[in-house]
């Protein structure tokens, strides 16, 4: 897409290509065995770009994302990855020259309540959950305490946003950073400043900082709501498609055709861009500023692994009852019951997994049931299996091998009926 951008004249061709790209990467990580997955769609790579200089490190979900290959993104493949790390089964691990390398979680913790009390599981996608702010009126003198809560979230969150950004800059790439990404820094930008208008209105008589620090906060309305806008842009898009006044109905189909890998290319972003810039100690606001003051400054005084153990240590005691319930969720999720059968699906290691035990794969029957000869299943699982679809190959991949195979069984029967023609 660089260079359709770069040269408008053959745009058409440039776009073309970039599609057969796409479609080549699909296919290339849906012929890759399972348990390669994750390592290929995961780890990060540089590459020489056209002036010569080194492209900064990124993986192949990461560059999807950025050039919004929604072909890609919306494989069974790629949403795999993207769940994983959504759910925090797949995790970034720091390096030593300000990268990442992802690793597996559930692969190296035990299936325990325990196991699971974390305070690293905070920095999983899913459990990041933000709250709305409440609405305020220009006629309080004093600061209120929704004030308070509003301004201390408004600043939490413009110190998390900074430091993100930051990381970012320093560890992905500029393309990272796309429009919401804007709207973030203006809308902590102007937040900022109706907090400083507010406190300098506290120490005079007048109303006139009152009243301009509600109008600098009643003007970062629209960057808040703006999101709600294009929702709106999204509901007559499809009012448009739906008008047949012209007789002609086709829109609908368009729309809704690219419904499903838009909505998966956009939670694919919003995945990754949660974990994008990583952190060792995720602290989210309001509680970034407890780290801000009490932990941060003492950093450089500590070493490396007594500063992780305060870290833990502050986490654990504020985030307990949080991490509580997601160590009791994920332990009664990732019990050893029924495991095989989920990792036989997912394509996880078999022989880690308890696949090849005879007693899971053809269970006996015990108690009365076997006393009268009755089975669960008269067919082996190995006979079963066999009707299974091949998932290594795409429905288009089946069919060329069904066709080949066809062709094959043709020209067989030719040539013997050209050896019976000549007797």
């Amino acid at each position: 897409m660089y260079d359709a951008y770069c040269d408008a004249a053959d745009y058409d061709e440039n776009h073309n290509r970039a599609i057969a790209c796409e479609v080549l990467a699909r296919r290339i990580v849906h012929i890759t065995p399972p348990d390669r997955i994750n390592s290929v769609m995961s780890t990060r790579y540089r590459h020489r770009q056209l002036d010569g200089d080194t492209s900064d490190m990124a993986s192949a979900l990461e560059m999807a994302v950025d050039s919004h290959c929604t072909i890609f993104l919306s494989s069974s493949e790629a949403q795999d990855v993207v769940l994983d790390l959504w759910r925090g089964e797949l995790i970034q691990k720091n390096n030593e020259h300000h990268d990442i390398d992802y690793i597996s979680y559930t692969e190296t913790r035990d299936s325990g309540f325990w196991a699971h009390l974390d305070p690293a599981r905070i920095s999983v996608p899913r459990y990041q959950i933000r709250e709305p702010l409440e609405r305020l009126t220009p006629d309080q003198n004093a600061m209120d305490p929704w004030e308070y809560v509003l301004y201390t979230m408004s600043l939490s969150f413009a110190i998390e946003d900074t430091v993100r950004l930051f990381k970012i800059l320093r560890i992905a790439t500029y393309r990272a950073i796309n429009f919401w990404t804007v709207v973030s820094a203006i809308t902590d930008g102007i937040l900022l400043a109706a907090f400083i208008l507010r406190v300098i209105d506290l120490n005079e008589s007048d109303n006139a900082y009152r009243i301009k620090s509600f109008q600098v906060l009643s003007f970062v309305s629209p960057f808040i709501w703006c999101l709600l806008s294009v929702l709106a842009l999204g509901f007559g898009q499809g009012l448009y498609a739906l008008d047949a006044a012209d007789g002609e109905t086709d829109s609908p189909v368009v729309v809704v055709d690219d419904a499903e890998a838009e909505y998966l290319a956009f939670f694919a972003g919003k995945t990754v861009g949660m974990i994008r810039a990583p952190d060792s100690y995720v602290y989210p606001a309001p509680f970034n500023l407890i780290e801000l003051v009490f932990v941060a400054p003492i950093e450089r005084l500590l070493s490396p692994h007594t500063y992780n153990k305060l870290n833990r240590l502050i986490m654990s005691l504020i985030f307990f009852p949080t991490l509580a319930i997601i160590a009791l969720y994920e332990s009664s999720q990732q019990g050893s019951k029924n495991r095989w059968v989920k990792n036989w699906f997912i394509g996880r290691d078999q022989a880690d997994s308890g696949f090849e035990d005879p007693k899971h794969q053809d269970p006996e029957v015990e108690g009365e049931d076997a006393v009268k000869g009755l089975e669960i299943s008269r067919v082996p699982f190995a006979e079963l299996i066999k009707v299974f679809p091949n998932t290594h190959q795409s429905s288009e991949a089946t069919i060329l091998k069904e066709v080949k195979d066809l062709k094959e069984v043709v020209q067989l029967l030719l040539q013997k009926v050209d050896d019976l023609s000549k007797k």
